[in-house]
């Protein structure tokens, strides 16, 4: 064993394989309960399958080091399948969020011109200079499922730049949104009223500590209550929350509790459980319908949906049955005739968050040609260069050799300074027709 992995809820450890691989042995250590345990009990699991701890799925180096390490290489050979791998620390330490600290370092000496000198404390990246988009891009850039674009993930840039986030997959998320497979959060949040409105991580979150700011109802009531911070988010409602009368339950229980209703955990790898942060409330309906689960039943597992249907009709009338995107989503996923125009509806959506409408582009284009329009409708947004973008992609699978959809990609990349995926499309364009004009200018603009 050459290194212990991880701090709470559970620590694993990695033992060193030839050609420069960590192996993460499948015995873990429970810190909270003192215990050993296996990390896939149910199964047997022997040397020769792929899902063996001393196979590629079980690798430190391409598998948690990005995000678990600071300033992490990964340095692999594809000829002699060797890694190389570096790193500066291999814990996560300040400069994992804040960038490389040598400016830090020259302002802390605190010389007469070390603030004209080096501005924002000598930090790449200073949080108090960030608007919330930013600051909630600044720990997706880890706490995100997400696929790299970029061969170097530099700090300021934005997330979209350097990654593709996963939609709301079948494997990853249920239809309604909530999480299913280790989606590691942003993808969640970025459902959310609060991400909409501008909260970030930090507003619940202690970033040194590690800690929640509160740990009772006062985490949800410093903004959901009588005098909320209106200055700050103007769509709060002058509320008591923290009331039976709200959450039907005696004050001071587990029942009480707003994360308990709004935050349901999933825990992953046998002890460690994980709030989705939808903050959504609990659609036992929707269960029936979607498959989904609801924090109703949860808690009540003696119960059924029908009974939590009942018992929300009871109490709040038939109004918090409201339409739901799940609905549009679930027929989505099973390719029902009548989903199309829907998806299309919710695709155009302004209002929507962008992983809702990425994931209705992504299944409208899975209905064939008789909506490319739809989408390149779409690709003309120059509001919503995120929505353009991921429309154009879209459009492309649908008509990969169309030129006008491949011109209309490689300008949106130069524009957005992105030459990999600028140059990518480009030399698609020219095996189609080598001698296009346009192309060849766009060729010249890449500096090729």
């Amino acid at each position: 064993m050459e290194y212990t992995f991880g701090v709470t809820p559970l620590q694993q450890y990695l033992v060193r394989f030839p050609k420069g691989r960590l192996q993460i042995f499948d015995i873990a250590w429970d810190t909270i309960h003192k215990r050993w345990f296996h990390l896939k009990p149910e199964t047997e699991i022997l040397p020769n399958d792929s899902l063996h701890w001393t196979k590629r799925f079980y690798t430190w180096n391409s598998a948690c080091a990005e995000c678990h390490s600071t300033d992490f290489k990964l340095n692999y050979d594809l000829k002699t399948q060797q890694y190389q791998s570096q790193w500066a620390e291999i814990s996560v330490d300040c400069q994992a969020f804040h960038g490389a600290a040598g400016n830090h370092l020259q302002w802390a000496k605190k010389s007469p011109d070390s603030a004209k000198k080096y501005p924002n404390k000598g930090l790449v990246i200073d949080y108090k200079s960030l608007n919330p988009k930013q600051t909630v891009e600044t720990c997706a850039r880890c706490h995100a499922r997400r696929q790299p674009i970029s061969p170097d993930d530099k700090h300021g840039r934005d997330f979209l730049n350097d990654f593709i986030p996963s939609l709301l997959e079948p494997n990853l998320y249920h239809a309604d949104g909530q999480i299913l497979d280790e989606v590691y959060v942003y993808g969640s949040f970025s459902q959310s009223k609060m991400h909409q409105q501008g909260v970030t991580c930090m507003d619940c979150h202690q970033p040194h500590s590690l800690t929640l700011r509160h740990n009772d109802n006062t985490l949800c009531t410093q903004c959901h209550q009588k005098n909320p911070p209106v200055s700050r988010f103007k769509t709060l409602q002058a509320k008591e929350y923290d009331t039976p009368e709200h959450h039907f339950h005696p004050k001071n229980t587990t029942g009480a509790l707003c994360i308990n209703c709004h935050m349901p955990a999933t825990t992953y790898m046998q002890v460690d459980p994980r709030r989705d942060h939808r903050f959504s409330m609990p659609r036992p309906d929707l269960s029936i319908k979607l498959k989904s689960p609801n924090a109703c039943i949860q808690c009540h597992d003696k119960k059924s949906n029908n009974w939590a249907v009942k018992v929300l009709n009871q109490r709040k009338g038939k109004q918090w049955q409201r339409q739901d995107d799940g609905l549009t989503l679930y027929s989505g996923r099973l390719l029902a005739p009548t989903a199309a125009e829907q998806l299309a509806l919710l695709a155009k959506n302004t209002q929507k968050s962008a992983i809702v409408w990425a994931t209705a582009l992504k299944q409208l284009a899975q209905y064939g040609q008789k909506y490319l329009p739809t989408l390149l409708t779409l690709t003309q947004n120059k509001q919503a260069k995120q929505k353009a973008e991921y429309a154009l992609r879209q459009a492309h699978q649908l008509a990969s050799n169309n030129l006008k959809i491949l011109n209309a990609l490689v300008i949106f990349y130069i524009q957005q300074r992105q030459p990999i995926p600028a140059n990518s499309y480009l030399k698609h364009w020219l095996k189609i027709s080598p001698n296009d004009p346009q192309a060849h200018r766009l060729l010249k603009a890449l500096g090729k």
